[in-house]
């Protein structure tokens, strides 16, 4: 027994490749594993064995306005793409967040918890499966095949389930009222199977968020009568149900430049035709996720824009309660603004799909073509969540990150992506300088910890200084260190290779890398994988004689440089350098004021830089 054991420790030392030799970035070995078998590159393109899984849903569910509860019953096909015969399946099952007893990170009040989701059948390849055996935890579920799932073969599912809708909104669904909700996470979800893991064996617990493969829906949702549905994907059967005057009203707003009121909360019951409960019919395909909204009391307002020089247009939608929030009612051209902004400006990149709904609720959560936002009466924050959440079509619906692990790689990107825009629009929203400010406070303290820790493993205030505000700056001070134009170009061609896909932050890091021409590693080194924090300081070498000066590097992390040169006769001069000037390890630069002008005061930093310590960020050469 002990001669085995030796022997299949020996065994699994062979099979660990050694450290990447053609990076000074740490790699995981996970990803190193990969590379060794060909699915990912040091390139950051995928390998010539990559592979993605997919699932295609075919649902039909209804929705009891009063009691909240959902019933559905599912056919879905698995494919596995993968080379391994798959012995194992695991679900999504998160609605089991909210199950007595359930591991969760956030509060839930008592009354809105339930068994979670109710799983009344599963048939797997025709065979009924018992459902005591399938293993449930943490919102997930895990269930032993009968026999293994061949490569590159499909399985079909048959599901039969429900669950009761919470009855106080959360930041990410919620019930509205008599006959409002918005409802995500709701159907049993085939989990991700990929080449770094495996499974996702990664459950739910409310405060991390999501990680899909690209999948299609066709989905039909039987409400009563009088309620109005909004959801991922193109709504089939709108002529069906719609009386003639509103449907109208429906296709003018697909071109109409301007918003369009469809229908005010007291024509909601004139908008369909007579004949009692309706079922409404959506289609989506190349999505990771499905969701849809319910109302009998909200506005609906539309607007129309075209994308792709008028190839397609995107049917642009905000439900709202009007008079409850004086700013709702700005949300509908905030939103057809940025993702004209994104498609056209940047990154540049085509708005994927044909319809956006901004539903009036809770929180601010983004959905494949759908967000659950209340930007109560806040002109900052309806700007920012509006155009945060519409970001996140890019990071991670069309490119398939892994928030679960890696949640700095979208939210990032969804703070960094609209940031420029957001003060145009906005004149007070300064999120940039807000970050700063922030990180100034927090980095280097022990609520400050590397990205490259999984996030899972992170939790609270931590969870939210890294995922959105380290990581947001450093998109920023990556742009000072390239450019903006390269950023765009990098970011389309990160997109472009990796849509419909499951990048790791390697192969961002690397496509970025190669997109740009430049080595950032020492860049992603310090803002992603290191301790420490930024600040730079002032130091008088030889001012008065020979206009000399010091910027001393005395944080770790590499940030811009800026200085203000105030001279004794009321003039400035602004000197700038760029983070790159700290790429070889530099502590200090030495600066030379140019003239004979007598200098007054040197001042450093910028309120869209942090600095952790910036007592010595001025020389003053009056005192």
């Amino acid at each position: 027994m002990f001669r085995s054991i030796i022997q299949l420790i020996l065994l699994t030392l062979t099979a660990i490749p050694l450290v990447a030799q053609n990076s000074d970035l740490f790699i995981y070995r996970e990803f190193e594993n990969a590379v060794k078998k060909g699915t990912r590159t040091m390139d950051g393109i995928p390998g010539s064995a990559y592979w993605v899984n997919s699932t295609n849903y075919k649902i039909k569910a209804s929705l009891e306005p009063v009691t909240g509860k959902i019933s559905g019953e599912a056919s879905i096909v698995f494919s596995n793409n993968s080379p391994d015969d798959l012995k194992n399946l695991a679900f999504n099952l998160y609605p089991d967040l909210y199950k007595k007893g359930s591991q969760r990170n956030v509060d839930v009040s008592p009354e809105d918890l339930t068994d979670g989701m109710n799983l009344q059948e599963l048939i797997i390849n025709g065979a009924p499966f018992q459902l005591d055996k399938m293993q449930r935890n943490k919102a997930k579920g895990l269930i032993k095949l009968p026999e293994p799932l061949k490569s590159k073969t499909s399985l079909s599912i048959t599901v039969k389930w429900s669950f009761t809708m919470p009855k106080n909104p959360d930041a990410r669904i919620g019930t509205y009222g008599d006959s409002s909700y918005f409802v995500a996470y709701w159907y049993p979800q085939v989990a991700v199977y990929d080449d770094i893991t495996g499974w996702d064996a990664l459950g739910y617990e409310g405060e991390h968020e999501f990680y899909n493969d690209n999948n299609s829906f066709e989905v039909e949702l039987t409400i009563p009568d009088d309620i109005l549905v909004w959801a991922t994907g193109t709504h089939l059967n709108t002529k069906e149900l719609f009386s003639e005057s509103y449907f109208k009203r429906y296709e003018t707003a697909k071109k109409s430049e301007k918003p369009v009121i469809i229908c005010e909360p007291g024509e909601v019951k004139d908008v369909l035709k007579p004949g009692g409960v309706k079922t409404w019919k959506f289609s989506a395909i190349d999505v990771p996720d499905f969701s849809f909204s319910v109302s009998n009391n909200m506005r609906w307002e539309a607007v129309g824009l075209p994308v792709e020089n008028g190839k397609r247009n995107v049917l642009i939608s905000s439900v709202y309660r009007p008079g409850t929030d004086s700013l709702v009612g700005e949300v509908i051209t905030l939103s057809r603004h940025i993702i004209k902004y994104f498609s056209e400006e940047f990154p540049g990149i085509p708005y994927p799909y044909e319809t956006m709904t901004v539903f009036n609720g809770s929180g601010g959560m983004e959905f494949p073509m759908m967000v659950n936002q209340d930007v109560e009466n806040d002109r900052w924050l309806a700007t920012y969540v509006t155009t945060h959440e519409i970001a996140h079509t890019y990071f991670p619906f069309l490119t398939g990150t892994n928030e679960k692990r890696f949640s700095w790689l979208d939210e990032g990107m969804a703070v960094y992506l609209p940031l420029s825009e957001q003060t145009k629009i906005y004149g007070g929203l300064r999120y940039d300088e807000m970050t700063a400010s922030n990180l100034s406070r927090t980095m280097g303290t022990q609520n400050d910890v590397p990205l490259m820790i999984p996030s899972h493993f992170v939790q609270g205030g931590a969870h939210m200084i890294g995922a959105y505000a380290r990581s947001g700056m450093a998109f920023l001070i990556l742009e000072n260190i390239i450019g903006k134009d390269i950023v765009k170009k990098s970011i389309q061609d990160f997109v472009n290779v990796w849509k419909h896909k499951h990048p790791t932050p390697y192969d961002f890091f690397f496509s970025i890398n190669k997109s740009s021409g430049k080595n950032l590693n020492w860049f992603w080194k310090a803002w992603f994988f290191d301790y420490g924090y930024p600040s730079l300081g002032l130091n008088d070498i030889d001012l008065k004689n020979g206009r000399k000066f010091e910027v001393v590097k005395k944080g770790h992390f590499p940030v811009p440089v800026v200085l203000e040169i105030l001279f004794e006769d009321g003039t400035v001069e602004k000197i700038s350098k760029t983070a790159e000037v700290w790429k070889n390890g530099e502590k200090s630069l030495v600066l030379s004021v140019p003239g004979t002008k007598k200098i007054d005061k040197i001042t450093l930093g910028s309120p869209k830089i942090p600095d952790v310590d910036n007592s010595d960020n001025i020389l003053n050469l009056t005192k």
